[in-house]
């Protein structure tokens, strides 16, 4: 592997604010990439460029916002790579649910992935690559009080392999990061929200999660990250529709 091995390259980083996002940013800079980095606040689009990308405030979720990053990406010519990182946890009991949780945990979790992979993939040369991020509790399920966001991961799957296929004759390929528990800001907003509804302090749920974990600790965002930029790559040239676990042993199919 080339310590420049982006370079030349044009990749969009969506939720590159924070967590497993902000590292893919930080090291596509760093390997020779130019690297669009998405965010919806001020402070996440401060992180993107403190990483030497450029940054593009968009909500994903709106339909004028994912045209106007896609000018943005295009501005200067192709769109090698995408990696669609952003998303948002819950921490609700199944019984309080409302109809507006539910449109809008599957609207930042589902439905802007459907609709980037839209607008995108038919864009994205011949020989380029998208990364979608996936969770755990899309393959196993999880605890009742995010029941929708694991439903809305295990639909990124099926989205994967759907453009995967799709795109497949032509050698652009689609393919998803399965993260487990990693130590990011997300990861510590689900502890808070999630902890006092079974009674426990958030301390003890992260304990009780890592004890489930066969590697006994939490993964860093740069190893989920690396993983990213492997199927980015060249290096996973003849992969794709495929879900690679990133989780510590805790999910092994």
């Amino acid at each position: 592997m080339s310590d420049r091995e982006f370079e030349g390259r044009r990749v969009v980083v969506t939720g590159a604010g924070s967590g497993i996002g902000l590292a893919a940013a930080r090291l596509l800079v760093k390997r020779g990439a130019s690297v669009l980095g998405v965010a919806r606040s001020g402070a996440g689009l401060e992180a993107i460029r403190g990483t030497g990308a450029e940054a593009f405030r968009a909500d994903v979720t709106v339909a004028a916002e994912r045209a106007a990053l896609l000018d943005a990406a295009e501005r200067d010519g192709p769109v090698d790579g995408l990696a669609i990182s952003h998303g948002q946890t819950q921490g609700q009991r199944i019984a309080d649910v409302t109809d507006s949780d539910w449109v809008r945990l599957l609207d930042a979790n589902l439905k802007s992935v459907f609709f980037l992979l839209q607008t995108f993939c038919p864009r994205i040369p011949d020989a380029g690559s998208v990364v979608t991020l996936t969770s755990a509790a899309g393959k196993t399920g999880a605890i009742p009080e995010v029941t929708v966001y694991a439903a809305a991961k295990a639909g990124v799957m099926s989205l994967t392999r759907s453009f995967g296929l799709a795109n497949a004759a032509r050698g652009m390929r689609v393919n998803a990061v399965l993260p487990g528990i990693i130590d990011t800001p997300m990861q510590d907003t689900f502890l808070a929200l999630n902890a006092p509804l079974g009674g426990i302090t958030p301390e003890q749920l992260n304990a009780d999660r890592l004890a489930a974990t066969p590697m006994k600790r939490a993964g860093t965002p740069d190893e989920a990250a690396e993983v990213i930029l492997f199927l980015l790559s060249p290096r996973s040239s003849y992969l794709t529709g495929q879900v690679l676990n990133v989780a510590g042993g805790f999910v092994t199919w």
